[in-house]
């Protein structure tokens, strides 16, 4: 279907963009209201992204050492409990096979935006890195 097999004066395409921007706007208010808090509360930066297909913002904990990823990720899990509430799932996925671990935690409607935060880590680089900098979480 194209613009011109609508009705007259009615550009579908053109009404879609303009929810998205609108709902990207929303999520870019949560981004921000984040960011502040994180920075008031001193917690450790980590990679943000604002999806193109649903008001959703993805937090990625991939700082280096990658024995850090666990910290952030506890530490944001943390600090969006507080002002959230509980995940509304969460999960930590163990490859033994892979000797990777993936965890994550997922909050569906704050502020009517969809927070998905993330992490990833080999496990034995976390193990060696915990040896060389203190105990593992």
């Amino acid at each position: 279907m194209t613009a011109s097999d609508n009705a007259p004066g009615l550009d579908l395409d053109a009404a879609r963009e303009d929810y998205i921007r609108e709902w990207q706007q929303g999520v870019a208010a949560v981004l921000i209201k984040l960011l502040a808090h994180g920075g008031a509360a001193r917690l450790p930066a980590i990679s943000w992204k604002i999806s193109g297909a649903a008001p959703q913002l993805n937090g990625a904990c991939e700082q280096h050492p990658e024995s850090r990823r666990l910290t952030d990720f506890i530490a944001w899990k943390t600090a969006l409990a507080a002002l959230a509430g509980p995940p509304d799932e969460q999960r930590d996925d163990t490859h033994p096979s892979q000797g990777m671990t993936a965890a994550f935690a997922v909050w569906h409607r704050y502020d009517r935006v969809c927070i998905v935060l993330s992490a990833e880590w080999w496990d034995d680089h976390v193990a060696v890195e915990a040896t060389a900098e203190g105990p593992a979480l």
